[in-house]
């Protein structure tokens, strides 16, 4: 077991050792910019009448001197215990709730551990695109237990290393050549293999935030395989495909992208597919029409003025953004070259 922590501007690894005192110091860490967000006359008398609080007693501690009450609303804190969902959700809900109160994230699901629960990124869905209500808000804990995992159906478990194949894509090709060796290992939950490609994962992506938190420009990597993917979770609704199945098939329509533009060689495209198969993840692109495909694309947050910003693969450890003007161009004929495996 272990967690990051994130302590204002800093995020770090955690050792099972130093998780009590790690957890003890941000837990309980208010200082005097954390306090309400609200000032003494927000709660006068004639604004919380004793029978608006005969239901819910609780509440009446509000009505108590100010200190008092900044050391009840303090103690609030959510815990997020699920999977991507119940994360993005709780941290949505942590962030807007008094205009902020502490949340400490506890993923059960692979996805989770090594993706949405790092790096403060919370929201919800709407029916025109994913995760366009929300907000950026960062936990005080990551407390990742990797035994959480056995309990996920084959599927759940293997929808996750989508995630975790990116940053080898993107950012590390010792860790993607790791993940070749060992994706055996992984597929069958060994422990070590797990902790190892876990905190890897996770240590990628808080590097990343650390430099980026809002997304300004760094941190857009992390989209890689999401503009395709997103589209695809869209025109499907959400819940027939998983969000890292939609993301590998995007990840293979990125790879075979940056071969068009000759920033990887077909050789890479296939040694990026093949890893993603041997963790049991689709490839095919769905029998979406282009016209589909490319509305759903141009609902992205990630389109700006009419450019796609769309991150590619420079090999294999390594990325590009390029803004794309005309993203039918380059997606033509895409939804068929991988019609078979």
């Amino acid at each position: 077991m272990f967690g990051i922590s994130k302590k204002r501007e800093t995020e770090k690894v955690v050792t099972k050792e130093e998780e009590k005192g790690a957890s003890d110091e941000i837990l309980f860490d208010f200082e005097e910019d954390d306090k309400l967000p609200f000032g003494e006359e927000d709660f006068a008398d004639e604004d919380f009448a004793d029978e608006d609080f005969a239901a819910e007693p609780a509440r009446k501690g509000l009505r108590q001197p100010l200190s008092q009450r900044t050391l009840l609303l303090g103690l609030l804190l959510l815990l997020a215990l699920g999977g991507g969902v119940v994360g993005d959700l709780a941290g949505f809900v942590a962030a807007t709730f008094l205009r902020g109160i502490p949340f400490v994230q506890i993923p059960t699901t692979l996805l989770a551990q090594v993706d949405s629960s790092v790096g403060g990124k919370t929201g919800v869905n709407h029916p025109l695109g994913k995760n366009l209500i929300g907000a950026f808000y960062q936990p005080r804990l990551v407390l990742i237990d990797v035994t959480t995992l056995a309990t996920l159906s084959s599927r759940d478990y293997h929808a996750g290393f989508a995630e975790v194949v990116k940053y080898g894509v993107i950012r590390d090709q010792t860790f993607f050549s790791e993940l070749v060796e060992n994706a055996g290992k992984l597929c069958e939950h060994d422990p070590a293999a797990l902790v190892t490609a876990i905190k890897k994962s996770c240590q990628i992506k808080a590097d990343i935030v650390e430099r980026d938190e809002r997304e300004d420009g760094l941190r857009a990597i992390l989209n890689y395989g999401h503009t395709f993917g997103h589209a695809i979770e869209n025109l499907a609704g959400y819940g027939e495909y998983r969000h890292g199945e939609a993301v590998a098939i995007g990840m293979v329509v990125a790879a075979q992208i940056s071969a068009t533009l000759g920033l990887c060689t077909p050789r890479e495209v296939e040694v990026i597919r093949q890893l993603l198969l041997d963790f049991k993840l689709p490839v095919i692109v769905p029998e979406y029409s282009a016209e589909k495909l490319l509305e759903a694309i141009g609902r992205d947050k990630k389109v700006h003025s009419g450019l796609l910003r769309m991150v590619l693969n420079r090999g294999i450890g390594d990325f590009e953004i390029r803004s794309i003007a005309d993203p039918g161009a380059l997606f033509s004929g895409l939804t068929s070259s991988f019609a078979t495996e």
